[in-house]
């Protein structure tokens, strides 16, 4: 590895790469968490419209499918997020380019 004193300008944009790439690596674009988000509120809204318009606590059976629809989905979304991440080009800095930025593939 190159030992080089980095300029603030490079140093500053190498932090920024690094956050952005932890960024989508763990959190993506948020849909996931939203996805969970929106089927707790919306089996939440259904038992309790059920259970309070029939007043049996049979539908209480219906908070499973949060995790059956939930299991299903998140990784059917991981996927396509994880395909659309590895065909796009990111930059990354080459050990054999000496300092230079370099296009590639995502190869992770």
């Amino acid at each position: 590895m190159e030992d080089r004193k980095l300029t603030e300008k490079e140093s500053l944009e190498v932090i920024t790469s690094m956050i952005a790439r932890t960024k989508q690596r763990y959190i993506g674009d948020g849909n996931i968490l939203l996805m969970w988000g929106y089927l707790c509120v919306a089996v939440a809204a259904a038992i309790w419209i059920l259970i309070a318009s029939t007043h049996n606590g049979a539908w209480n059976w219906l908070w499973f499918l949060i995790w059956i629809i939930g299991g299903t989905a998140t990784p059917i979304m991981a996927k396509s997020i994880r395909l659309k991440v590895m065909s796009r080009p990111i930059l990354t800095k080459s050990h054999h380019s000496y300092g230079r930025w370099s296009a590639s593939a995502a190869s992770r």
